[in-house]
């Protein structure tokens, strides 16, 4: 009788648990994070063995995986490290910056099956090791697993890394650049980074079908670049576009730095662009300094704002709190605006930016596995 009762118990267990997970799957983005963020439980118990939540996940914006993060771990271990699992948690634990997270999950999951279980598992593990610049560790990683590195994207990522180590400059040179050659330094400093700087050193500009169309808004004329990382888009626009004026902003101080540096390097007249600091205050064209997180938008275009030719925006889902608080500005100056925006938040920004006569026209499909897509906003 009492094994019966406990038999049903732990039925009835499995039976509630089973319906809560395809709840939690089936959820808006905001619910799925709160209720991940709070509530535990086995994912061996699912019917799936988690891989309808690890595809969840795999959709979240920089902001949500970092809120996440934590819970992951336990995840993958009651999952005794499956593939799918362990690569979902990479991935995440890399988007947001957890490097040290991202590492172990790798390497434990290696060691539990003797092999690297995924391409995607590996290149978390060389861009953790890279953004920490553990170069001595990536050597030894390629050395012991070298006969798996098939993949051409393995392999470019130890070339990239060797470059990066030595601080080469990628150059680019081509016909969106009118032959100019543009210089930036390779870095690996966060994901975003290391992503810019690949482009950079193939020859290649970040965005550059954005590039392309945005070139007849910023020439001659004056920019606001908010997140600008390396300078990618600021330096095309003064050297390429001959910018009357650059405004190039972010809240991460490396970032900052190395656009400073790669404006350097490619001789800018310092009378025709400015760098800011979101974070650390300054002489800031906004009513509003930040305190949050890097990605997060504490600040926004004020009415005293001078008026710009074009803005471009791109701050990992912090998009509708900065176009929310700025709505104003956008009404008064009619600016163009290129924003990135979240795959989940198109239909609030395309609302708020209809609502003081601007036009949406979509610049990229990417899906949501491949990132968030860019807008143009041109006053109609």
């Amino acid at each position: 009788m009492w094994l019966r009762v406990c038999l049903a118990s732990q039925s009835l267990v499995i039976t509630v648990m089973s319906a809560f997970y395809n709840l939690l799957v089936q959820s808006d983005v905001n619910t799925f994070c709160s209720v991940l963020d709070s509530v535990g439980f086995d994912i061996r118990i699912t019917p799936d063995k988690g891989r309808a939540l690890a595809k969840k996940i795999f959709e979240l914006t920089v902001l949500q995986k970092i809120k996440i993060s934590s819970k992951l771990d336990r995840l993958v271990v009651a999952s005794n490290y499956d593939p799918m699992i362990s690569e979902m948690a990479c991935l995440c634990l890399y988007s947001a910056r957890d490097y040290l997270g991202a590492i172990s999950i790798a390497e434990q999951a290696i060691n539990r099956f003797g092999s690297i279980p995924s391409e995607e598992i590996a290149q978390s593990l060389i861009c953790s090791l890279m953004s920490l610049a553990k170069w001595g560790d990536i050597d030894q990683f390629f050395q012991k697993h070298h006969v798996q590195f098939r993949s051409s994207n393995l392999v470019s990522l130890i070339v990239l890394a060797h470059k990066i180590r030595k601080g080469d400059v990628g150059v680019v040179c081509n016909q969106l650049t009118k032959t100019l050659e543009l210089k930036f330094l390779l870095s690996a400093f966060n994901p975003s980074v290391l992503a810019t700087s690949s482009a950079h050193a193939l020859g290649f500009l970040m965005e550059q079908n954005e590039l392309a169309i945005l070139h007849e808004f910023a020439c001659g004329g004056s920019v606001l670049d908010i997140g600008c990382l390396v300078g990618n888009h600021s330096i095309f626009f003064s050297k390429v576009c001959n910018a009357r004026k650059v405004v190039s902003v972010d809240s991460e101080d490396t970032c900052c730095g190395l656009t400073s540096f790669n404006f350097a390097l490619n001789g800018a007249d310092l009378s025709c662009y400015s760098i800011v600091n979101a974070r650390a205050g300054g002489d800031i064209p906004f009513s509003s300094v930040g305190k949050s997180l890097p990605q997060t938008s504490g600040f926004y275009l004020d009415l005293d704002c001078c008026k710009y030719d074009l803005v471009k925006v791109d701050i990992d889902g912090g998009e509708v709190e900065l176009i929310k608080k700025s709505l104003h500005y956008f009404s008064q100056k009619k600016p163009v605006l290129m924003c990135e925006v979240g795959n989940q938040n198109i239909g609030v920004v395309e609302g708020l930016m209809r609502s003081v006569g601007f036009d949406c026209l979509p610049l990229t499909s990417r899906d949501a596995v491949a990132g968030d897509n860019n807008y143009l906003f041109k006053p109609n």
